[in-house]
């Protein structure tokens, strides 16, 4: 179990990195075999990562869902989320570590449906697979090497493996090619939700900061997500405090200090509202559920 949820730059590297390039690509053993095969759930700070498995599989925990997989199977994962593997000895695969900056330029139109909410491809065609299997070769090639226009060739090579994404993931034919002024916006709420979504700013602030009305930004909320925007705050102080009571050792009292209550006992009722039962249940039964693996 962890005593901190303070995000990482890579599993097993205490230092923080400057990310100098957009992409960091290695083998799926490098850090799985030299610890066991088994990742403790840990997240990272802007880096959203790609697990393509093509040989293997194993356990696998996101945040709350715990899910056995089989290669092929490709898993994309936000920054901030929170994930751990046990993986079966041997398996194989590649690990993208992707600058979450970058995202939204690699391609903006598939980016909500393959990146947004991160993603699990466990029924992919063979084909399909062939297609990824090649794009990360090719990735792996040019994270390891200094070739001339480096960058342009792996904004490419990413821009097809969103797409292959998207493709698995869109519920309809067409993903937009650009985002419209109203999903950028919405967008822009959702990611400073992401960054300050525990000081508890009011609405309005938030509207401030993306150039809108408190009024227009619930009605954005209203179109993109069917809830207004302090449903939205409210989610993601949910899943904040979710995270800390499954993966964390701090006393309840000390979670609702850090994600912002000023008051313990306003936490608990805002969390047992919210998530229908009350947080020291929650953690109960979430670890009850917990394997020993992902634990």
């Amino acid at each position: 179990m962890l005593n901190s949820l303070d995000a990482v730059d890579f599993y097993g590297d205490n230092e923080q990195v400057e990310h100098r390039h957009i992409l960091y690509c290695e083998p799926l053993t490098t850090r799985s075999e030299r610890h066991d095969w088994m990742i403790q759930p840990h997240r990272h700070r802007d880096l959203h990562q790609i697990f393509f498995v093509v040989k293997g599989g194993g356990q696998v925990q996101l945040d709350e869902q715990q899910l056995s997989v089989s290669a092929p199977v490709l898993l994309s994962i936000p920054e901030g989320h929170m994930h751990g593997f046990q993986w079966e000895p041997g398996s194989e695969g590649f690990v993208l570590s992707i600058v979450s900056a970058a995202i939204s330029e690699i391609s903006p139109g598939a980016y909500h449906a393959a990146f947004q909410e991160g993603a699990i491809l466990q029924e992919i065609p063979a084909q399909t697979c062939e297609d990824l299997q090649l794009i990360c070769k090719q990735l792996k090639r040019e994270a390891d090497g200094h070739g001339q226009f480096e960058e342009q060739m792996t904004i490419a090579l990413l821009r097809q493996m969103v797409v292959h994404i998207a493709r698995g993931t869109s519920q309809h034919e067409d993903v937009p090619g650009q985002y419209s002024k109203a999903e950028r916006k919405f967008l822009q709420f959702k990611a400073l939700i992401a960054q300050f979504g525990t000081t508890h700013h009011q609405v309005g602030w938030y509207a401030g900061k993306i150039g809108v009305s408190a009024a227009h930004l619930n009605q954005l909320c209203q179109q993109h997500a069917s809830v207004n925007a302090l449903s939205m705050i409210h989610r993601h102080l949910l899943v904040e405090a979710k995270r800390h009571l499954m993966f964390a050792d701090f006393s309840i009292t000390s979670i609702a200090y850090r994600i912002g209550f000023k008051d313990p006992a306003h936490f608990t009722k805002f969390f047992t509202k919210k998530a229908g039962l009350s947080p020291l249940k929650f953690r109960q039964e979430t670890r009850d559920k917990a394997s020993p693996e992902t634990a």
